[in-house]
């Protein structure tokens, strides 16, 4: 890791690598994670809001590094809470 990834990181709190997959192994993993999406029940699932100007959501997007963890943006839903976005 060179020191402007390392900077980078201590200053804005994540890094980025490049070149750590090929570009066939980036499609296998979009694509897996596509069909993961679009199996997805929404109504089954505990999906949160995750609205940062009403309250701040941190351990729960945080935690989501370590397990699969959806969240909606606040304007996702309309007042009825109907999903009015793309998956």
């Amino acid at each position: 890791m060179d020191g402007e990834t390392i900077k980078n990181f201590w200053m804005n709190g994540y890094a980025v690598f490049k070149n750590v997959y090929d570009p066939n192994t980036v499609k296998v993993m979009k694509d897996e994670m596509a069909n993961f999406v679009d199996k997805f029940d929404l109504q089954k699932e505990n999906v949160e809001d995750f609205e940062t100007k009403k309250n701040n959501r941190a351990n729960y997007f945080l935690d989501s590094a370590w397990q699969m963890k959806p969240f909606f943006e606040e304007d996702a839903k309309d007042k009825d809470g109907k999903l009015i976005v793309d998956k």
